[in-house]
C-alpha cells in the first residue's frame, strides 16, 4: 500500500460517512451529507464497482474516486447485493461496522460495538505475528448470531500497528441460500 491517502490518518470520521438516516441530524445536514456522498462517489458510477470480493476492490475504488477507505466501503457497501460486513478495530476494540442490505435481511451481527476482538478472528494472528494482511475462514459464530460450530464466513483483514487500527471484512455468501429464498 504504497499511496499514502490510503492511510488511516486520512480517514474520515464515521459520522461524516455513515449513512445519514441513522443520525440525529437536521433535515438540510442530510441533505448536505448526501449530496456530498453522491459527488465524491457517484452511486451509479460504484454500482458498476460494488463487488466486493477482497480489499482490494475496496482500495481500487478508494483511490479512483481519491477517497478514505472508509467512504469507499461504506459507499460500495450501500450499493451491492453481496453478504459482506465492515468491521473497524481501533485500540483494541471494534469501533463500528456496516453491513450490506442483504447481510442484515438474512444475518444478524452480533452486539460487537465496543467489544475486543475474539481470538478467533484473524485479527489475533496479524497482531500476534505483526502482519499486516490475512485472509481466511473463521467461524462465522464469532461474528453473526445463532450460527452453528461448523459454519464459517470468509474474513480479510487489514492491520495497521502503527495506528493500531485494523479493517475487517467479512464475506457470508456461504450462509444464505438464495435460490430457497426464490421459491418461499
Amino acid at each position: 500500500m504504497t499511496d499514502p491517502h490510503l492511510e488511516p490518518l486520512y480517514a474520515c470520521n464515521i459520522n461524516e460517512i455513515v449513512s445519514t438516516k441513522d443520525l440525529n441530524q437536521s433535515k438540510e445536514e442530510r441533505e448536505a451529507d448526501l449530496f456530498a456522498s453522491e459527488l465524491l462517489l457517484p452511486s451509479r458510477l460504484i454500482k458498476q464497482s460494488s463487488n466486493i470480493d477482497s480489499f482490494q476492490d475496496i482500495l481500487e475504488v478508494a483511490k479512483k474516486f481519491d477517497v478514505s477507505i472508509q467512504a469507499a466501503v461504506i459507499k460500495m457497501i450501500e450499493c451491492t447485493a453481496d453478504v459482506v460486513c465492515f468491521i473497524c478495530y481501533e485500540n483494541g476494540r471494534i469501533k463500528w461496522y456496516t453491513a450490506s442490505s442483504n447481510f442484515k435481511e438474512y444475518l444478524r451481527i452480533r452486539d460487537i460495538v465496543g467489544a475486543p476482538i475474539s481470538k478467533l478472528s484473524s485479527l489475533s494472528s496479524c497482531i500476534e505475528n505483526n502482519i499486516d494482511t490475512i485472509q481466511e475462514k473463521v467461524p462465522a459464530y464469532i461474528w453473526i448470531e445463532n450460527r452453528e460450530p461448523d459454519e464459517f464466513v470468509d474474513e480479510e483483514v487489514l492491520y495497521y500497528p502503527q495506528y493500531d487500527l485494523a479493517y475487517i471484512l467479512i464475506k457470508a455468501e456461504s450462509l444464505v441460500n438464495f435460490e430457497e429464498e426464490l421459491f418461499l
